[in-house]
């Protein structure tokens, strides 16, 4: 049984912490190291996180954070593993009991370069907000469909605190070391720039806490700008040329900050408002075309009349 290194970032998170903690030693595979790096927590989380190393001293390393912020703090935790395959969770989620065991039995036949995830299931001590349970639901279509980078520019398609890989594609590939935020959707857009392979476990290896402390709700650098702004980026690096022309399909917010982007990147675009008259595109003249718009229930139609006009979706038509 080869060793699971599991990384833990946290910050103020003495409300949640002891349940994240319960849930990481009640795992049923329990060849595992955890290795926490404490982000300059203002509350009890160090005191509560020392309780536990010192009873488990073999199996918990406690760090403090050399740097400011969590992209620092994964990149120190990354240097301090050990084990053979490396996993994330966060300071106020959880693990369902067999989820080690199931992204394990994924790695031990795959080759390099491949990540294992499976379902999430978000909760709240009240209610999941309708966005998140959105997301959770189109996470997991991900998973049924087996598609996760055919969608690699709409949203982050591997949650963060549940995915696996081998220790040494992390290292080899440098893929903390020059990391942007929102650091987790940079982290799966450099695993696809790296040519990654994803496997899904068809079980749920994500309990994902919802409440309104997430630092996702309360930071500029995981609002939808910083979004599209690394995403648009990556975007070029991977899918343009210039020779290509763009085009993007849609009207609204997500639209205008596409074309916004591209400019500011000094790549011209064509922007075409109506997405249901993409009859008016000169036929395969447009070489990468972006939809900003996401017709729920619609997709497979959308998949056929782009395929009518000489585009595929995840090769050179993307929903951003």
């Amino acid at each position: 049984m080869s060793k699971v290194s599991i990384i833990l970032p946290v910050k103020n998170v003495e409300r949640w912490i002891e349940e994240t903690l319960s849930s990481i030693l009640q795992q049923t595979y329990q060849n595992w190291e955890l290795v926490i790096v404490d982000d300059h927590s203002q509350d009890r989380t160090w005191e509560i996180l020392n309780s536990y190393s010192r009873k488990q001293p073999d199996k918990i390393q406690l760090c403090r954070n050399p740097g400011e912020g969590i992209i620092p703090a994964l990149q120190f935790a990354l240097s301090k593993c050990s084990g053979r395959y490396v996993t994330r969770i966060d300071g106020d989620d959880l693990m369902p009991p067999d989820r080690l065991k199931l992204h394990v039995e994924k790695l031990i036949s795959a080759p390099n370069k491949t990540i294992v995830t499976g379902k999430v299931q978000y909760f709240h001590e009240n209610e999941v907000s309708e966005g998140y349970r959105k997301y959770e639901n189109w996470l997991n279509e991900r998973i049924a469909r087996d598609d996760h980078f055919k969608h690699i520019y709409r949203e982050c398609v591997i949650a963060s605190p549940n995915w696996m890989c081998f220790r040494e594609d992390l290292l080899d590939h440098n893929l903390f070391d020059f990391l942007e935020y929102p650091e987790d959707y940079d982290l799966v857009l450099k695993w696809y720039q790296n040519n990654f392979e994803v496997l899904s476990v068809n079980d749920t290896t994500l309990l994902w806490r919802e409440h309104p402390d997430r630092t996702s709700r309360n930071s500029e650098s995981y609002q939808q700008k910083a979004f599209f702004e690394l995403k648009i980026k990556r975007l070029i690096e991977k899918e343009y040329n210039k020779s290509k022309r763009i085009g993007v399909i849609g009207k609204g917010q997500k639209a205008n900050l596409c074309t916004t982007i591209l400019n500011k990147f000094g790549i011209p675009c064509e922007q075409y408002n109506d997405p249901g008259k993409l009859d008016e595109l000169p036929q395969r003249s447009i070489d990468l075309l972006l939809i900003a718009v996401y017709p729920e229930g619609r997709i497979s139609e959308i998949e056929s009349f782009l395929s009518s006009h000489g585009y595929l979706l995840g090769r050179n038509a993307w929903f951003v």
